[in-house]
């Protein structure tokens, strides 16, 4: 079967390996639509700053093999597989912080999601990892779950109640999730900012305000004119780009918050004035990946259909296309989401 990889030093490749057969507490999902994340795009780069390359981690599919002892799934049921689930036992798991479980980051999918078929593991089937789909939510929607569950997480985590204003820096799919999210949470005010002008009039299609400044210091002036002087309550930063740290600094008022959610390079750092964060009572947060409790509400939040996801995706490739698919997710020229979709789904 075809499954795609990481090549050296950058890029992806298609390769031949062998199909996955189940164990007796384990399941094999035969791959329909797996969407690229940021975060695949930026492991085919040398610059990448966590630790796994595996590639696609939002696949949705339908059950091809069950093993003997597992209960409760049957052959051809339509699911979304996370790729991490923690062990619900330990400190980090007792103390709601389930996504710096030791464990988390060491389970995944075999190969990976961006395959044909791959395997399941008994960890995965028990601790929810494994989320069967409604009929009112389709296969292409349905690979949005891990994306918007991870913007659920993080706009949970910096919690939005007296949040007037943010500034949503980067409007990539992620970004674009994030500002719908916060608008339906009633959020006043949401401005998006992005050097991508097809990104830009995407997200002003959709409703939202948006800034394309030419330089760094009009962004800051924009935004400062833009919220009576004052600055924004809140700063979601949906890039990897590090310059994008230090200028919403410089965006936000006093007492306002950041939220890390783009993935930044290895080794990205940056100088702050400590003392302007001291005066001016900054908080800084970051929020990494989502639990079955966010997947489970995303997935609510798309069979509910009051928010328009699904209008987020915008090309869609075959899985033996996948190196086209990751040059048109990184050059986004004219692209929200790409999704890879298996031909041989039956």
């Amino acid at each position: 079967m075809k499954a795609v990889f990481v090549a050296s030093p950058e890029g992806v490749i298609v390769k031949d390996v062998p199909a996955p057969h189940p164990k007796d507490d384990e399941i094999v999902v035969r791959m329909k639509v797996c969407g690229l994340c940021g975060s695949d795009l930026e492991k085919t780069t040398i610059s990448y700053g966590m630790g796994s390359t595996r590639l696609g981690h939002e696949p949705v599919g339908e059950i091809a093999k069950v093993g003997n002892n597992v209960t409760g799934f049957k052959e051809m049921e339509r699911v979304f597989t996370h790729h991490h689930v923690p062990c619900y036992s330990c400190y980090y798991c007792s103390h709601n912080a389930e996504t710096m479980c030791d464990s988390y980051q060491l389970n995944n999918l075999e190969p990976c999601g961006l395959s044909e078929e791959f395997l399941v593991s008994s960890m995965h089937i028990q601790r929810g990892g494994v989320l069967k789909l409604p009929t009112s939510v389709t296969d292409e929607e349905a690979s949005l779950i891990e994306p918007l569950a991870c913007c659920i997480r993080a706009l949970n985590r910096c919690d939005l109640k007296g949040i007037d204003d943010i500034v949503i820096m980067g409007a990539g799919p992620v970004g674009i999730m994030n500002a719908l999210l916060a608008r339906d949470a009633g959020v006043k005010r949401v401005i998006l900012i992005d050097p991508n002008e097809f990104r830009l009039n995407f997200g002003k299609r959709m409703g939202f305000e948006v800034l394309h400044p030419i330089n760094d210091e009009e962004k800051t002036r924009s935004i400062k004119d833009v919220l009576s002087g004052r600055g924004a309550d809140l700063v979601v930063i949906a890039t990897g780009n590090q310059k994008a740290f230090t200028q919403s600094l410089k965006m936000l008022r006093k007492g306002g918050s950041i939220v890390l959610f783009g993935v930044p390079a290895r080794s990205s750092f940056v100088n702050i004035d400590l003392s302007f964060l001291y005066a001016n009572e900054i908080s800084i947060l970051s929020s990494y990946a989502a639990t079955e409790v966010e997947t489970n509400q995303a997935l609510k939040l798309l069979a509910d259909r009051r928010l328009n996801f699904g209008s987020l995706i915008t090309h869609q490739f075959n899985l033996e296309n996948s190196e086209s698919a990751f040059r048109c997710a990184h050059d986004a020229l004219n692209a929200m989401k790409v999704v890879i979709v298996n031909e041989k789904k039956k």
